[in-house]
């Protein structure tokens, strides 16, 4: 947390919180405004689903399918158009994915966001260790989530700024990708096919911040509940030292069991509703890296390697905020260890041991077939690693 405090200095970091329940809502208004622009709303219950946004941005899906396929076809001579057409494919692909995860099943993303509120209205943030533990975890969140904007701003800029620039200082008109509405070159065709694979991208930008940014927040705050938990046990190591009593002690334990039955509830129903957009994303991301390396190593294709830093950095967000969970559940376990059990009544140790036994069984989050964490990361550029030499020796 010393990098966070260090972060939390800077302009862009720094955020007012004043409680967990505040900062949640806060957050939650604040991907609301970004769910608008697409027409999407994954926190109320009854809500419009066909909306002038939504019907745009599925238009502009329409739009991208046919100029794909075109394209496809007019450049299926040149296969270096070709393949660099196809790099394309994956971010389509990904962006059905997060329609049908959070916008067909938006009802599960209701019901995590209703777990959400009854765990912040049953009040288990009394104490002032608690209220301390959940006000760094809304910092961190509240920074990764900056992290995340500014990540996007920059591959917003950085994909469409080079390409405008250099066609301005050049006579040659030069465009991200090859979807083209228009195949001529001349200035007008060429605005044409920019300002589409724009907001095409504009599109695929904002649809990423807000299904991730929800993501985030669902997750930041499982982590919080570890947090939250963490902190009564230090309470009730003081309780037990400081000589509280038994009837004490024993309302301390149970509110200690529910909020981790609650956690291990609400963990439950997040993984079950992500274990299958999240085997899309690493299917996807590791495909639009393979055929951009390949696209790279072949025709020299210099924005190939900006779309694997691109698909490289999404999969170490994903996989290391899996990695993050786990290390919260092992902090936990720690935490439960740390009890002085042996000091309590024999009522209360069986208590105990039920918050032992859920301690030592996390809930870890899955792509279905494979953890999600740091070493699905490491195991999809080993793979790419092998697939890269192969190519090299090859074309040699």
């Amino acid at each position: 947390m010393d990098l966070i405090e260090t972060l939390s200095r800077y302009y862009v970091f720094r955020y007012k919180i004043n409680s967990a329940v505040q900062f949640y809502h806060e957050m939650v208004e604040k991907i609301d405004k970004y769910n608008a622009i697409i027409g999407a709303n994954m926190f109320k219950s009854k809500s419009i689903v066909l909306t002038f946004p939504f019907a745009l941005a599925v238009c502009m899906h329409c739009i991208y399918v046919y100029l794909f396929t075109s394209s496809m076809y007019y450049y299926r001579d040149d296969i270096e158009k070709i393949l660099i057409n196809v790099t394309t494919i994956g971010f389509s692909i990904q962006m059905l994915a997060k329609l049908y995860t959070f916008l067909y099943g938006r009802q599960n993303m209701v019901e995590l966001h209703k777990l959400n509120l009854i765990y912040f209205e049953n009040n288990h943030v009394g104490s002032e260790t608690v209220k301390k533990a959940l006000f760094k975890n809304a910092k961190f969140t509240y920074v990764v989530l900056q992290l995340v904007v500014i990540y996007l701003f920059t591959l917003l800029i950085l994909m469409t700024a080079p390409f405008l620039l250099y066609s301005v200082i050049s006579s040659k008109r030069l465009l991200p990708f090859v979807f083209e509405w228009s195949h001529s070159e001349n200035w007008i065709a060429y605005s044409v096919n920019i300002v589409i694979q724009a907001i095409c991208f504009f599109y695929v930008v904002v649809g990423t911040y807000s299904t991730d940014a929800t993501f985030i927040v669902y997750l930041l705050t499982g982590c919080g509940q570890i947090d939250a938990i963490g902190a009564m046990l230090q309470d009730l190591n003081t309780m037990i030292e400081d000589g509280a009593s038994e009837q004490q002690i024993t309302e301390q334990i149970t509110r200690i069991v529910k909020l981790h039955q609650h956690l291990m509830l609400y963990m439950s129903d997040l993984e079950s509703k992500f274990s299958g957009y999240f085997l899309t994303t690493l299917g996807v991301l590791s495909f639009i890296m393979i055929v951009s390396m390949c696209a790279l190593i072949l025709i020299n294709w210099a924005t190939g390697l900006l779309l694997v830093l691109i698909a490289t950095c999404q999969l170490l967000f994903v996989c290391s905020l899996g990695t993050y969970w786990q290390i919260k559940c092992d902090k936990l376990l720690v935490d439960v260890w740390s009890l002085q059990w042996y000091r309590l009544s024999v009522r209360n140790q069986k208590s105990f041991l039920l918050l032992l036994n859920g301690a030592q069984a996390p809930l870890n989050l899955t792509a279905i077939f494979t953890p999600l964490d740091m070493s699905a990361y490491l195991s999809i550029h080993r793979t790419l690693y092998s697939i890269c030499m192969l190519l090299i020796q090859f074309t040699e």
